[in-house]
Order: structure tokens, then C-alpha cells, then sequence
């Protein structure tokens, strides 16, 4: 289920959750990265630019494969990540594990653990071993880097 009626720098609900989206920066993106239009929706970042120091201008294809488009890097929205992003990115079942017992863990590449922490609205990432915190993720994109930062791999939705 996507979610929308979102409105740049607002606050939106999805279920029992209240997210609070900001500008997206070129510099936290890298081409194949999800993120959102209010115009357009889902999207992909196939290029990153900034023309004669103008404002930072993003190359962005329509998800459902309409046309690429130029876009202000500041009217473009970070897409929040939710289990069902995860789900998404993982159907391959030896990837992702879901605990029974605590619903807001899942366990990715038997390596990472993450843990929804409700009240900060983000995913906490340790290993698997409870041993080494790695990061925070709240946001489609930062997944989508930490997995290729760490596995190489091109998280695409399948």
C-alpha cells in the first residue's frame, strides 16, 4: 500500500505513525535511490547536477516509467522507512526474518538486526549478535546506501 497526501516540510500520518519530512540534499542521494514528488510520487534519482551554481538539480524517473524529468533537489521528498519498504525490498524469504516474538525487530542477511524505535520514528541497526550498533535509518534512501555501502548490492523493489 503506498501512502500519500503529502505536503513538502508537513507532517503526515501513515497508520498510527506521524512522520515530519524535510528537503531532500543531492548529497545524500546516489542514482537508484527512491524518493517522493508530491506531483509525481515515487520516483528514482538517475542523475545528480548543479548547473553553473545554480540550485542542485535532480534527475528523477517516474517509478511507473513515465519520462525522466529535472527537479529541484529542494522540492523533492525523503520516503520513510517502513516495514513494508523493507518486506518490499527483501522477497526473497532467506533474506529477511521477522521475529515472532518482538514485532518491531527483523533480521536482515542473518547480519543486521533492526528495531523500530517508535518514539524517534527510526529503524536502530545493530548486528545480529547484539554486539555493535551500526547506524540509525529512517529514510528509504539511507537504507538503500547502507545496504550497497556494506554489500554492494543495488536494493531495487521486486
Amino acid at each position: 500500500m503506498e501512502w500519500s497526501g503529502i505536503k513538502s516540510k508537513t507532517i503526515f500520518k501513515k497508520g498510527e505513525t506521524i512522520f515530519k519530512l524535510t528537503d531532500m540534499k543531492a548529497i545524500e542521494l546516489r542514482i537508484k535511490n527512491y524518493v517522493w514528488d508530491d506531483y509525481s510520487g515515487k520516483m528514482i534519482v538517475s542523475g545528480i547536477s548543479q548547473p553553473n551554481g545554480l540550485k542542485e538539480t535532480l534527475n528523477l524517473k517516474k517509478h511507473n516509467g513515465l519520462p525522466e524529468g529535472s527537479y529541484l533537489c529542494e522540492g523533492i521528498q525523503p520516503i520513510p522507512l517502513t516495514e513494508e519498504w523493507l518486506l518490499k525490498f527483501h522477497s526473497n524469504k532467506d533474506e529477511i526474518e521477522k521475529s515472532k516474538r518482538f514485532p518491531n525487530k527483523i533480521t536482515i542477511y542473518d547480519r543486521f538486526l533492526f528495531i523500530w524505535k517508535e518514539e524517534y520514528k527510526y529503524w536502530y541497526v545493530i548486528t545480529s549478535n547484539h554486539k555493535e550498533y551500526l547506524t540509525k535509518i529512517e529514510f528509504v534512501h539511507e537504507y538503500q546506501n547502507f545496504i550497497f555501502a556494506l554489500t554492494g548490492e543495488e536494493l531495487i523493489l521486486k
